[in-house]
């Protein structure tokens, strides 16, 4: 990319957004517009309206969800949400290039299978409030068929910033700083990128004239939940304890990246060994701000067997 440019970043209290906003502060090229909902309220059209209209974008990158509280989402989550994408997309200038984040949600929970294409989209209907909106969102988004509309579904990204107390990965890390057992309701295969790499992947479609309005944003090698604890176990030079409570294999949660690679044929994904250890060590500089008691309580594989059960 050449030139300077203007970005809005919506979600910045979120993990993704709030590392956004880090990573695009650093680049020169970009002026960022990072406001949090205390400034600016998403669900509200004039706020909205005269927010764009001050800063004209030149991108949008709506990062932003209803937040939950403890995994658990506000009744009016799915209303929430469609009336933030909708009040940004209604004004935003048709020469700005708006990029939606979305995830894996909008195939269904129900229907989640390995290696899920864009064109598996569709083949059933969330039944929850929040993959809804998100499902919504999408179908929105294919009938528009603008090139500059474009929707970008993330599987599982990780990395330092994320909260340790409900994110697998940064979970496993801090259990281990603070000498507590891994605990793995039942092994699955996901898909995980790694924060850095989908900064790279952005600033490429950015730039680039688009062949596609849709694109599955995930990495070409799956990983286990025990390989990832298998790792964490071998950075921490140390016999951890890794419990499995349900036997054989979880849902698969994976999707296929063909159409990102046709786009991006140049595209780079950090190692599972390296991508990992770069958080494991970043976490554990910030060890002393580790809440063992909240690690104890265990809110991440709470949430994980309530979702198992329904």
């Amino acid at each position: 990319m050449k030139g300077s440019f203007s970005i809005l970043l919506t979600g910045v209290e979120g993990f993704i957004g709030k590392s956004f906003k880090a990573f695009f502060q650093s680049d020169k090229r970009f002026q960022v517009f990072s406001p949090i909902k205390s400034e600016l309220d998403l669900r509200e059209h004039g706020q909205v309206k005269k927010y764009i209209d001050r800063i004209k974008p030149d991108y949008i990158l709506h990062l932003a969800t209803s937040e939950a509280i403890d995994k658990k989402y506000e009744a009016t989550v799915c209303e929430d949400n469609l009336r933030m994408f909708f009040n940004l997309h209604r004004v935003c200038n048709s020469e700005t290039k708006f990029l939606n984040f979305t995830s894996g949600s909008d195939y269904s929970r129900g229907a989640w299978r390995g290696g899920m294409e864009e064109a598996y989209f569709d083949s059933d209907v969330p039944r929850d409030p929040h993959s809804y909106s998100k499902y919504t969102i999408t179908k929105y988004i294919r009938a528009i068929d603008s090139p500059n509309l474009i929707n970008l579904r993330l599987f599982g990204v990780f990395g330092a910033l994320e909260d340790y107390r409900f994110k697998f990965i940064s979970n496993t890390i801090a259990k281990t700083l603070v000498g507590l057992p891994i605990i793995i309701n039942q092994n699955a295969c996901f898909d995980y990128l790694y924060i850095k790499d989908l900064f790279n992947i952005v600033i490429s479609l950015l730039g680039a004239d688009l062949k596609y309005n849709e694109f599955n944003i995930c990495p070409h090698e799956s990983i286990e939940l025990l390989e990832i604890a298998k790792i964490v176990g071998k950075l921490a030079r140390k016999d951890v304890d890794i419990k499995i409570l349900t036997p054989g294999m979880g849902t698969v949660y994976t999707g296929n990246n063909n159409r990102l690679v046709s786009q991006v044929p140049e595209i780079f994904f950090t190692s599972y060994q390296d991508s990992i250890q770069e958080t494991y060590y970043a976490l554990e500089k910030t060890k002393v701000i580790i809440e063992k008691k909240e690690l104890e309580d265990d809110i991440f594989l709470k949430y994980v067997k309530s979702q198992r059960a329904d």
